[in-house]
C-alpha cells in the first residue's frame, strides 16, 4: 500500500483478525497441470436512480477460486448500453494484465477464457462508439499489446 493511512491499517488488521479466527479459510487450487484463467464482466446500465451512472463488476478465477472480483459505480454517465459494457471491460484489463504478468514470473501455466457481454458486443457487433470513446478503445488496445509483450 503506498500511500496507507490509519483506517488502511485498521482494515489489514480486521481482516488479518477474521482469517485466524478459521483456519479452515483460504483458496485452494487443485494440483493441475495447468489453470483455466477465466475473466467474467458485466455492467448495470442507468441503475444508479439518483445518478443515471451505470454499475460494472468483474470476476478473476484462477481454476475454480476466485483471485479476484470488483463491483464499482462509473464514473461517467454512459449514454447506452453498449457504453456501459464496454466501460465494464476496461475495468478487468487491467488486473488480467497484472495477474498474466504474475503467473508467468511465478511460472504458473495456465490457459484463458474471458466472458461477459461487453467482449460480446465488441467482437460480434464491431459496435461503433462516439470520439470520447477512443481513448476506451486504445487504453483496452494498450493494455492488450501490453499483455502479449
Amino acid at each position: 500500500m503506498q500511500s496507507s493511512r490509519e483506517p488502511h491499517f485498521k482494515a489489514a488488521i480486521h481482516v488479518l483478525k477474521y482469517l485466524k479466527s478459521d483456519p479452515t479459510l483460504g483458496l485452494f487450487l487443485s494440483n493441475a497441470q495447468t489453470y483455466d484463467l477465466k475473466a467474467h464482466c458485466d455492467s448495470d446500465w442507468a441503475s444508479c436512480p439518483d445518478s443515471s451512472k451505470s454499475f460494472s463488476g468483474y470476476l478473476v478465477l484462477l481454476g475454480d477460486c476466485t483471485i479476484s472480483w470488483k463491483s464499482k459505480k462509473q464514473e461517467t454517465v454512459s449514454l447506452s448500453f453498449a457504453e456501459a459494457e464496454y466501460r465494464s471491460i476496461r475495468n478487468v484489463v487491467g488486473e488480467l494484465v497484472w495477474l498474466r504478468r504474475l503467473l508467468i514470473e511465478l511460472t504458473i501455466p495456465y490457459t484463458e477464457s474471458f466472458e461477459g457481454e461487453a467482449l460480446d458486443l465488441t467482437v460480434s457487433c464491431n459496435c461503433q462508439f462516439g470520439a470520447k470513446d477512443d481513448s476506451a478503445q486504445l487504453y483496452v488496445r494498450h493494455h492488450e499489446e501490453a499483455s502479449t509483450k
